[in-house]
């Protein structure tokens, strides 16, 4: 298996600080998304940015890098007391992760802490695994056991998009309460885990964020689209509308006149946004042209006016055929 230049796949070098880390990485992940460049090789070599940002900009894991370097290989076969020094916990930290799909270096390196981590991550060819007992390796499959069965907590796609808190109600037995604060990042995705450390009794808590259905807006990726309705005068004369956006503001949209139902306007850049990247989604917005109701005598008068006035210009069924 070939050894993975992290810092050469970032462009980096190896003193580079966090923050220069991070810089390149965005750089590259524009450069590198799947969403924006379809070149071939680009999704490789996305991924393997993610995965050398993953490892460069977590302490821990750059360290047991740097430490081991091109002798990596001696991590899972001789059997070396740095094994045990250098194993990672398969601590959350209390944070999020999102997946990907890093490699058999990844895996190797790391003990496939990959999966207990929640980047669903594959799991490491049986001939790979440390054979030698670890102190953190009972700790590592409990959090893993427990990641898989995590509890779901929904949230709106507004929660998603700004983050925010949540209250927690625990029962600990016996009648007892205990209520723990949530903390929902910003533009985290469906199927993130978080882990909040000794939340009930000593014990982790696991949880695994569903963003739910709304009524306003739908959620494709990183896009968001919404349904606005408009009276038949507003699509044959024009109007102007102002639509609300997940940030909680509002952007004014001119709709022009003669629009017709399902005619969609797109606003960049106003859907989610990427975590990593920072690349932003658009926004959608697709007209819904509704009849007026409870009319008078006087306005249904009118109808009839135009009716007869555009008589054999609306032949709004002539491409039926039977």
């Amino acid at each position: 298996m070939e050894y993975k230049d992290y810092y050469k796949v970032l462009g980096v070098d190896k003193k580079a600080t966090e923050d220069e880390i991070k810089k390149s990485y965005k750089k590259l992940a524009k450069k590198y998304h799947p969403d924006i460049n379809k070149e071939k090789g680009a999704e490789k070599k996305f991924k393997d940015i993610n995965e050398a940002n993953e490892v460069l900009t977590d302490k821990d894991k750059r360290h047991k890098y740097d430490t081991l370097g091109s002798n990596w290989d001696q991590y899972q076969t001789t059997g070396s007391p740095n094994y045990n020094r250098y194993q990672d916990s398969g601590s959350f930290n209390g944070n999020t992760f999102t997946g990907n799909d890093f490699s058999d270096f990844f895996e190797t390196f790391f003990g496939g802490q990959g999966d207990s981590f929640g980047f669903g991550a594959k799991k490491p060819k049986s001939r790979q695994r440390q054979t030698q007992s670890n102190p953190f390796e009972s700790q590592q499959q409990n959090n893993k056991s427990q990641s898989e069965n995590a509890t779901e907590i929904e949230i709106t796609i507004r929660e998603a998009y700004n983050g925010g808190t949540r209250v927690l109600t625990l029962d600990q037995g016996m009648g007892l309460k205990k209520d723990i604060k949530v903390n929902i990042p910003k533009s985290v995705e469906s199927g993130t885990k978080i882990r909040i450390p000794s939340a009930s009794q000593g014990q982790d808590l696991f949880l695994k964020i569903k963003i739910k259905e709304d009524s306003f807006y739908k959620l494709d990726k990183k896009d968001v689209t919404c349904e606005i309705p408009i009276t038949d005068y507003e699509g044959v004369l024009g109007t102007e509308i102002n639509i609300p956006t997940l940030s909680g503001s509002s952007v004014n949209l001119k709709v022009p006149s003669n629009s017709q139902t399902g005619k969609t306007f797109r606003l960049k850049g106003l859907g989610m946004i990427d975590r990593k990247s920072d690349i932003k989604g658009d926004m959608y917005i697709k007209l819904k042209v509704v009849l007026p109701k409870n009319l008078t005598e006087e306005e249904i008068s009118l109808f009839n006016q135009i009716k007869e006035l555009r008589k054999g210009k609306d032949n709004v069924r002539e491409e039926i055929k039977i």
